[in-house]
């Protein structure tokens, strides 16, 4: 049995289906069109027109999350993909490159989570309400120069902010070596108390650290424009 907000089963066929999907907050009255291949050995299912995963329904908590299943390429995680799920880590495997929004939205278990070099585009409240969430790597090279967005962006699935909002756990962030601009409310009522700010990062968004409380050090960027 399959349940997908605001949505409607269109086609089924072998191992695969296709649903007209409206968004929560859909901008546009036509239904964006998914083909959804059911992953069989995995606990989640595959958006074809996305190359992405999504709709996780197990029950394992330490995740790796791979860029290929069942000789499908994997190089995107879905919006909402892991909302609500009981996942304490997550390792995204390398060849990964994009993380939609909501992706890990109230995942109140995650305390770390790896990203790799692959990784080109966080969105939206990827990991928001993350409450237990302790610690982000970005591992050395990642290509990444913006963490969400200082006004709206269609692209980024709506407003681009909220990146890391509400974290009360989180202490410490290895932020991209190349990063240029940091969103609104991006660390946003998080806990972090260190955080390693590139020389490279030109713009901080509106409340990006706001009622952040504990934080200590956060080695501002000498090249900062607003």
């Amino acid at each position: 049995e399959y349940t997908l907000y605001g949505s409607q089963l269109l086609q089924t066929g072998e191992n695969a289906f296709v649903v007209a999907l409206y968004p929560e907050e859909c901008y546009e009255e036509t239904p964006t069109l998914l083909r959804i291949h059911v992953i069989s050995t995995r606990p989640f299912e595959y958006l074809e027109d996305y190359q992405a995963i999504f709709n996780y329904q197990g029950t394992e908590t330490d995740i790796q999350i791979p860029a290929q299943v069942d000789g499908l390429p994997v190089h995107g995680i879905y919006t909402e993909a892991f909302r609500d799920s009981p996942v304490t880590s997550v390792v995204i495997g390398e060849g990964i490159e994009r993380i939609y929004p909501k992706a890990f939205v109230n995942c109140t278990q995650l305390t770390s989570i790896t990203m790799p070099d692959s990784l080109t585009e966080i969105m939206e409240s990827a990991f928001a309400n993350c409450t237990a969430l302790e610690t982000v790597i970005f591992e050395a090279g990642s290509p990444i120069t913006e963490l969400g967005a200082v006004e709206k962006r269609s692209d980024y699935g709506g407003w681009g902010f909220n990146m890391f909002l509400n974290t009360p756990a989180l202490k410490k962030v290895v932020l991209p070596e190349n990063l240029t601009l940091i969103g609104n409310s991006c660390f946003e009522n998080s806990g972090v108390a260190e955080i390693n700010m590139p020389s490279s990062v030109k713009t901080i968004g509106t409340k990006a650290f706001y009622n952040c409380a504990n934080i200590v050090d956060a080695g501002l960027s000498a090249n900062l424009v607003y």
